[in-house]
């Protein structure tokens, strides 16, 4: 509008802009504003603030970055503020090494952090799941001489949890609890949620109990990762009884009985039967209810529970039922084709991936391997090797998973050749496992070809993998049939300690 009557804005002018743009997160226009005026004017401190600040609100951790490089290298003074914009850009594009490497800078530059800055630099780390740099974090902010708040602790907590440390989220809630800072329900469901990830039920159902005695109610959050934990140790009978002590209170939701189905899908617990009664009791209170509603995750978890017992036609029929009621998704679609697999019902399997273009979903490597393996258990190479190839024309990349299935289906079609060639080519990747080996020994073994299998279990040994009973047996046979004793001999003695029992 100044334009428009001849005037030039001055720099209060701009800065002023620029911080409405901020606040309506209209960062381009902020960086716009921000060129404009430089032909004219410089730009300030407080100007480029409320520029970083507009880029931090928009996600745009790049040109954070890049406006605060243009600052301290025009000779400006940066503030914890500046820094703290920054740092949260950084927080929020989940970019973890820029943000510790600003909260050094911010050092280098003699600026007084704050808890808030650290704050943000953990949160980065929670976000990509670094525990261990968010535990650093953590120990610079005390060496810092600051004092750790709420937030602190519920994202490192988180962060720990992410990466499977319930001991260390523990010892963190304990320690809060002996510094006299009341712990808040956020915090005990974060320290519940990372013994779920670790299995640790009965830990979690300590916590629970612990609740009331802190003067804290639980929610219904609460309670699903406590079902979560029992479910990931095979608890159903505990998992269950969490699910009808909310249906009593009429809060259950579908996370609740998803957390149910999938405690009995566990081998330790094999309980499909339950598990199919569950998903019943689930359709039922959802047609007596305006909020509770079945869904994918739900059906998913009874569709795994009945392919890790052997019940595929369950699956099946599960499966079918999600059509038209439920909308599929990938995950549902690979819970189904797993089930078919573990039951090694591979024409199914394939048909299944088929039929997914048709649902309007696409493959991820996950279906592929599921379906390649169930091809390669049969020992239809023919048809794991063409999945094998239609996944790599699909854009995605055979992982370590893929390979081994397509040996393996080799190795059962008395195709060493090939079982020999994709075990090289695999290995100039520099990724091979125990089973990999193990498939294409055994494959060149079968087809006499002793010494390839004895130069495989060599390379095996190489790289330093431990073998594996059906890699030491094969090559027992293979040194029998070279006629070398002593090495028979080494080899059978390791087979003999790989089959015996672990002491506890």
């Amino acid at each position: 509008e100044l334009e428009l009557q001849g005037l030039t804005a001055d720099l209060v002018s701009v800065n002023s802009c620029i911080s409405v743009c901020a606040r309506a997160s209209q960062w381009q226009r902020g960086l716009d504003l921000l060129r404009e005026a430089a032909e004219h004017l410089e730009p300030s401190v407080i100007t480029y603030s409320a520029c970083i600040s507009a880029c931090e609100r928009g996600g745009e951790w790049q040109h954070s970055l890049c406006l605060l490089a243009e600052l301290l290298a025009k000779g400006l003074e940066a503030d914890v503020i500046l820094f703290g914009a920054a740092i949260n850009a950084c927080q929020r594009g989940r970019q973890w090494p820029h943000a510790i490497a600003l909260l050094s800078l911010l050092q280098d530059h003699s600026i007084e952090s704050n808890t808030v800055i650290y704050n943000s630099a953990i949160s980065a780390c929670e976000k990509a799941c670094e525990w261990q740099a968010a535990a650093c974090l953590l120990d610079g902010l005390f060496q810092a001489g600051l004092q750790a708040d709420v937030i602190t602790y519920s994202a490192t907590m988180t962060a720990f949890g992410q990466g499977e440390r319930w001991q260390s989220a523990l010892m963190l809630l304990h320690a809060v609890r002996d510094e006299d800072m009341q712990p808040d329900l956020v915090m005990y469901n974060t320290a519940i949620s990372a013994c779920a990830r670790g299995g640790c039920w009965l830990e979690a159902m300590v916590l629970l109990d612990l609740l009331p005695q802190v003067h804290l109610r639980p929610e219904v959050i609460t309670y699903n990762a406590v079902a979560s934990a029992c479910a990931s140790a095979g608890r159903w009978e505990a998992a269950l009884s969490i699910l009808e002590a909310l249906r009593g209170k009429d809060l259950a939701t579908a996370a609740s009985y998803g957390a149910a189905i999938s405690a009995c899908a566990t081998e330790k617990a094999g309980r499909w039967q339950q598990a199919l009664l569950v998903l019943q009791m689930l359709r039922e209170d959802s047609q007596r209810s305006e909020v509770l509603s079945a869904d994918a995750v739900a059906f998913g978890a009874a569709i795994s529970t009945c392919g890790n017992c052997g019940q595929w036609e369950y699956a099946l029929h599960i499966f079918s039922e999600m059509q038209g009621h439920i909308d599929l998704d990938v995950v549902a679609c690979n819970a189904v084709i797993s089930a078919c697999e573990k039951c090694e019902k591979w024409q199914q399997a394939c048909f299944l991936l088929a039929e997914m273009g048709g649902f309007g979903i696409r493959p991820n490597a996950v279906t592929f391997n599921a379906a390649v393996s169930a091809c390669g258990a049969a020992g239809e190479w023919e048809y794991s090797l063409s999945l094998f190839q239609k996944m790599q024309l699909s854009g995605l990349h055979p992982d370590t998973i893929s390979h081994n299935a397509v040996i393996t289906a080799f190795e059962a079609g008395c195709q060493w050749q090939m079982a020999w060639q994709l075990l090289w080519e695999r290995e100039q990747g520099g990724s091979c496992d125990v089973v990999g080996y193990s498939s294409a020994i055994s494959a060149c073994y079968r087809a006499r070809s002793w010494q390839r299998a004895l130069l495989l279990f060599q390379r095996l040994e190489e790289r330093q993998l431990e073998a594996n009973a059906v890699a030491l047996g094969a090559s027992v046979a293979a040194c029998e049939a070279g006629n070398l004793g002593q090495e028979a001999a080494r080899l059978l003695a390791n087979l003999q300690m790989a089959a015996a029992p672990k002491r506890q």
